[in-house]
């Protein structure tokens, strides 16, 4: 038994290091991919995104005018939907979607980064809810009209500073031909390889490859990213618009449920990790929180225990845990015979 032990921890030891190997490489991983393939009469709100391996708990935070597929409902004020995502340095990452039958003078949809996920997004309209400003502020966002017939209102790219997501130096208009309404596909490229720097593309359905629609490769004025999502402008009822995808993918590592050290696998060296971590208060994921609460517990257990298989299961002797409040102390006891047995067999 022993020896059979010690070569599924290697063989579980050799899968990290290979995946841990290819993750070093630019080949980009989904994080997120929406489709919007729910029905009309239900809410995005709430819902989990199709793809999640930012974690595998996300859920959208819309409001509520905002529909499972993926219609926009005009609301006075603007509204917005959001992802959480925080970038880590030295990753690019590439944000997309697919807007279909855009159409509303002067007024806009948009794509982008933003600093964080707004207070009461899916009862509440405003700027905060539009990458303008508040907890939404957009730091990278391009907005695509339904139709513009001023030289003042163009579609443009955003860089956002500390409190604006439409900091007057970083407003730019997008280069090249002019294209307004209809279909379209948008792309935003942020770079954190040295200093945070983003690209904007977009593309008509029918078009070959996309255009870059900003001059350069365009420096952040401020970096603090805490979310993706998608926005609408505040006239109520003169924009419509459909989103059919939303993407985000990474050159760097991407997480599934349950997996806590980032090798792709959900195995005994996940739950090492929290059973020598239980109950510490932590700031990231390697260390066994899973939920992100700051803090590894029975939670994380449960997401670990939900994602392993049986034969993982079996092999750690993983048992059902009550909650807390009830069997604490008969959990805790459990986890540690499983390091004593650990232990033990090590000896041997």
């Amino acid at each position: 038994m022993a020896s059979r032990r010690r070569i599924a921890a290697c063989l579980a030891l050799f899968s990290a290091c290979i995946v841990a190997g290819n993750s070093a490489s630019t080949r980009a991983a989904v994080l997120y991919d929406e489709n919007f393939t729910g029905l009309p009469s239900s809410t995005l709100n709430g819902q989990a995104p199709d793809v999640d391996n930012n974690g595998g708990l996300n859920a959208w935070t819309a409001h509520t005018n905002y529909t499972a597929d993926g219609n926009m409902t005009p609301v006075t004020g603007g509204t917005g939907a959001f992802l959480p995502f925080i970038p880590t340095a030295g990753n690019i990452y590439t944000l997309s979607a697919s807007l279909k039958s855009v159409t509303g003078n002067t007024n806009w949809v948009a794509i982008g980064f933003a600093e964080g996920i707004p207070a009461n997004t899916a009862t509440t309209a405003g700027n905060d809810y539009r990458f303008l400003s508040g907890a939404g502020v957009g730091k990278a966002w391009m907005l695509f009209r339904g139709l513009s017939n001023s030289a003042t209102t163009k579609n443009q790219t955003q860089r956002g500073d500390a409190s604006t997501g439409t900091f007057p130096a970083n407003q730019l208009d997008w280069t090249g031909p002019e294209m307004y309404g209809g279909d379209i596909d948008l792309k935003i490229v942020l770079d954190t390889t040295a200093a945070y720097n983003v690209t904007f593309f977009a593309k008509r359905p029918d078009d070959p490859s996309y255009t870059q629609v900003s001059s350069s490769n365009l420096p952040l004025t401020a970096t603090d990213i805490a979310s993706v999502g998608f926005a609408t402008s505040a006239a109520a009822n003169l924009i419509d618009a459909k989103i059919t995808k939303f993407t985000l993918e990474t050159s760097g590592q991407v997480f599934i449920l349950g997996d806590v050290d980032g090798n792709g696998a959900v195995n005994a060296l996940d739950f090492n990790i929290i059973r020598d971590n239980l109950f510490t208060s932590v700031t990231t994921r390697s260390l066994g929180d899973l939920n992100s609460d700051g803090v590894v517990n029975f939670g994380d257990f449960r997401i670990w225990k939900g994602a392993a298989s049986a034969e993982v299961l079996a092999e750690v002797g993983a048992f059902p845990v009550p909650e807390p409040a009830t069997c604490g102390l008969a959990a805790v006891a459990g986890l540690g015979l499983i390091a004593l047995r650990r232990r033990s067999v090590q000896s041997a």
